[in-house]
């Protein structure tokens, strides 16, 4: 037997195992495993997020940020004010002493955790919060700090700093911070770290 003969027998047989699935008896299962697959791609085959971007305001001279109500325990304090983003999420606006501090609140975390905190002798913020969302639900906040240096008599000196914070909205909470002045297309390389949280 020539190698071109053997090679034509398993060719026939395959050829004549295709012939009696197309006839009648076996086309309806062809046709139903087919069917099968077809179904199992598409609902295992999801569309990719789409990631967009949502501002508010974080300045308590915008309208939308709000005074709370005043503590009648807490007199001479400070009343925080609450500027509305995204989900149930805030940007929560405090002080200490002379300095301004900003926060987040949410569904999540209710917490508030301070930007710049620890890294700036004197902290002042963007005037907008980025929120960035994952198919329309909140997943991460964006917002600018600047540091500045106090003199001598404690009033704001210089800037010295300039930083791009990335809050996760989710647990575990990460959060990353992008100094400005090093980093190329900071506002970019901070929508990527907020959409791979």
């Amino acid at each position: 037997m020539t190698s071109s003969t053997r090679q034509e027998r398993p060719l026939s047989h395959l050829r004549q195992a295709l012939a009696e699935w197309i006839q009648p008896g076996g086309l309806p299962a062809l046709r139903t495993i087919s069917m099968i697959l077809v179904a199992l791609a598409l609902a295992t085959t999801a569309a990719p997020p789409k990631f967009t971007s949502v501002y508010s305001d974080a300045s308590t001279d915008s309208d939308q940020c709000k005074f709370d109500e005043e503590d009648e325990e807490c007199q001479g304090c400070d009343t925080p004010a609450t500027c509305p983003g995204p989900g149930g999420w805030s940007l929560v606006i405090t002080w200490s002493g002379c300095c301004e501090m900003h926060g987040l609140s949410g569904p999540v975390r209710p917490e508030n955790r301070n930007f710049g905190f620890g890294r700036c002798s004197n902290a002042t913020f963007g005037k907008k919060v980025e929120w960035r969302l994952r198919d329309g639900i909140p997943i991460a906040a964006i917002h600018r700090t600047f540091c500045g240096e106090k003199d001598m008599n404690g009033d704001a000196n210089e800037n010295v700093g300039e930083y791009l914070e990335i809050e996760e909205l989710a647990p575990p909470f990460r959060n990353e911070i992008l100094d400005v002045r090093k980093v190329k297309n900071a506002n970019v390389r901070a929508r990527e770290i907020a959409d791979n949280f």
